[in-house]
């Protein structure tokens, strides 16, 4: 795998002949600081995570083309949908409580938000 590299998945959407793709991993520093930046602004929070983590879509317009991914379009979501690819992101991130105490127990210490634990060979 390359540096840098992001995997993704896709969600389907209440219509499922519509999926948003999401970066399920990959997280950049420069996405965590803009979170850090907004801690308290849910709704701006929630914005940034969508145009950060969304890496493509078959949304399309009135023309049958594909959207662009823009805050505009995003927008046009409906809260459904939003919620739908928001908790799949949150999923996507969060380990789960299996892989926690995996990783707790073969390093050290936590690693810090947007780092990479330690390996051990």
């Amino acid at each position: 795998m390359a540096y840098a590299q992001r995997t993704t998945k896709k969600v389907y959407l209440t219509d499922p002949k519509y999926w948003i793709e999401i970066y399920t991993s990959g997280l950049r520093y420069g996405d965590v600081k803009n979170f850090a930046a907004i801690s308290e602004d849910e709704t701006a929070k929630a914005d940034l995570t969508l145009k950060s983590l969304i890496a493509s879509w078959n949304l399309d317009g009135e023309d049958n083309h594909i959207l662009p991914l823009t805050q505009e379009n995003i927008d046009l979501l409906s809260s459904a949908d939003a919620t739908l690819v928001l908790n799949a992101i949150n999923d996507a991130l969060t380990p789960d409580d299996d892989a926690k105490k995996n990783s707790s127990s073969q390093s050290p210490a936590p690693s810090p938000v947007g780092t990479p634990p330690l390996r051990r060979n």
